[in-house]
């Protein structure tokens, strides 16, 4: 295993003068687990995964709605890590029907969820989901420290 002390890492400057250009260490890698969750509902089961390199954060997840009626917002709370301004793209796959095959993923300025939504950028709901089983992934950066 090797090992880097706090405040050091692998320095991609061509000069290697870290001082002119601490942005271009990489200091800050992390993989592991994260449950997704939901202000509105409990999902019948999530699980999901992330790998945080730098400020750049990817997250897979799958997700089982309940069968429910619910009009609120289809939004994914429970992130490791908050985007920043920059918005996030992902992609769903695996989705178990059809008529919704136009649900987009994203992750917008500064919010603690992903935003599930059609192409038209209108918020899906939970009613809209309901049943339904997810996977997806999702790439954004992560909000200052």
């Amino acid at each position: 295993n090797l090992v880097v002390a706090s405040g050091h890492g692998i320095d991609f400057s061509a000069t290697g003068d870290l001082s002119a250009a601490s942005s271009e260490l990489l200091d800050d890698y992390e993989e592991g687990s994260w449950t997704p969750t939901s202000a509105s509902i409990s999902f019948s089961s999530a699980t999901g995964r992330y790998v945080k390199i730098g400020a750049q954060v990817t997250l897979w997840f799958q997700i089982n709605f309940p069968s429910t009626s619910s009009s609120a917002d289809a939004r994914i709370t429970g992130l490791p890590f908050n985007p920043v301004s920059q918005n996030g793209q992902g992609v769903l796959g695996n989705i178990n029907n059809t008529d919704i095959a136009d649900v987009r993923v994203s992750a917008d300025s500064g919010n603690s969820f992903i935003n599930l939504r059609n192409e038209a950028g209108a918020e899906k709901t939970n009613g809209n989901l309901s049943s339904r089983n997810i996977r997806g992934m999702i790439t954004y950066l992560q909000a200052a420290d």
